[in-house]
């Protein structure tokens, strides 16, 4: 199985930067109290650090505003990921738990301020795409029993099937979802521009290697997709 971003992508984007963290035999079952606990002490070190106006003003987060917009996305409608979840934290709002690698990847966005998520290896049909979308491909979203339909023009990754999620890193869809029974996993963060640097992506990588070796076991591999290097990435 390959990690593929496409030719318009690479050209659009060319620094492109994708982190990946592929795990295999991991065990996703049960409920971490440490976990919890981390999140907790990141999420009060996020609210004594930052309001929701000079979070809107970190490079991290204007970066991926940027991005969005440059693919004709309304940051302040569809507002990016990690945005989004460091909000709501802000906000008092909780993180709910679904599962360790969730929780684990939840924790690793909070203290990065990376978007973080990914897929059931073991539900992937042939390779993973970056891809700009042809408009009207069906979509599943997590926990919805609805189709949505992407538009013309937007990026998404998908495999040789379906839509795997939307708008970049927005929105993932159901039939790829981790959960506890999950086995093989890859997990993905992302940089477009080059304010976002590599070292942070890897100390994030790094980071999140180690709470899944910690608390779901397996044997994990770290890659940095540069597209600089090369536009196919296997996924050992």
């Amino acid at each position: 199985m390959k990690l593929i971003v496409d030719d318009n992508i690479k050209a659009n984007y060319p620094d492109l930067r994708i982190g990946l963290i592929i795990a295999r035999n991991i065990d996703n079952e049960g409920y971490s109290e440490v976990l919890s606990s981390l999140i907790d002490d990141k999420t009060a070190f996020l609210c004594k650090n930052f309001t929701i106006e000079s979070l809107r003003e970190n490079p991290m987060i204007v970066a991926w505003r940027n991005t969005y917009q440059s693919f004709g996305v309304n940051p302040k409608k569809n507002t990016p990921t990690a945005e989004s979840l460091l909000t709501r934290l802000l906000k008092g709002k909780q993180v709910g738990h679904i599962s360790k690698i969730v929780d684990a990847y939840l924790l690793v966005e909070i203290e990065y301020l990376l978007p973080i998520g990914g897929y059931d290896l073991d539900n992937i049909i042939g390779d993973i795409r970056l891809r700009y979308s042809e408009g009207h491909e069906e979509f599943m979203s997590i926990g919805s029993i609805t189709e949505e339909f992407t538009n013309k023009g937007e990026i998404v990754y998908a495999d040789d099937n379906k839509i795997l999620t939307r708008m970049w890193n927005f929105r993932d869809c159901e039939f790829s979802k981790i959960d506890k029974s999950s086995k093989n996993i890859v997990l993905m963060t992302e940089a477009a521009d080059a304010i976002i640097g590599s070292e942070q992506i890897m100390k994030s990588l790094e980071r999140l290697a180690e709470y899944i070796k910690r608390f779901c076991g397996g044997e994990i591999d770290i890659l940095m997709a540069d597209i600089k290097e090369s536009s196919e990435f296997l996924l050992k």
